[in-house]
């Protein structure tokens, strides 16, 4: 699982891919209109198109300090608004999912090796 930080970001010099560590979490929950019945009879309809939530939980650790601040730049450069494309693997090959980061949490470990945890929740645009 990774995603590219752009040159055009300004933060590095050429498009850098930055891999996820293994152990990466995919957190799904379908978003349904409920109604309950008297009975125990219960009626379910999909909410909308998308209908799937999708948060991943990730972890970047340890790496170089530069790298890290580098991944936590960007995060904050897009501001929790701008999407990033994740290419997740699969049994198919590769998926791309658009996700934006709300929330990080930087570690750090040693002078110049850093940690990070980053939230990432799908979003559905073109």
């Amino acid at each position: 699982m990774y995603f590219v930080i752009p040159s055009s970001s300004g933060l590095v010099a050429t498009n850098t891919q930055v891999r996820v560590d293994k152990g990466a979490e995919r957190d799904t929950q379908t978003r349904l209109k409920k109604a309950n019945f008297g009975d125990g009879y219960k009626a379910r309809i999909p909410d909308g198109i998308n209908i799937l939530e999708e948060k991943f939980a990730v972890t970047f650790s340890p790496r170089e300090k530069a790298e890290i601040d580098d991944i936590a730049d960007y995060f904050a450069l897009l501001g929790g608004v701008t999407a990033i494309t994740l290419f997740v693997p699969n049994t198919h090959g590769q998926e791309t999912i658009k996700v934006t980061c709300e929330s990080w949490r930087k570690q750090y470990i040693r002078d110049e090796i850093y940690a990070l945890q980053a939230q990432f929740e799908r979003t559905y645009e073109p």
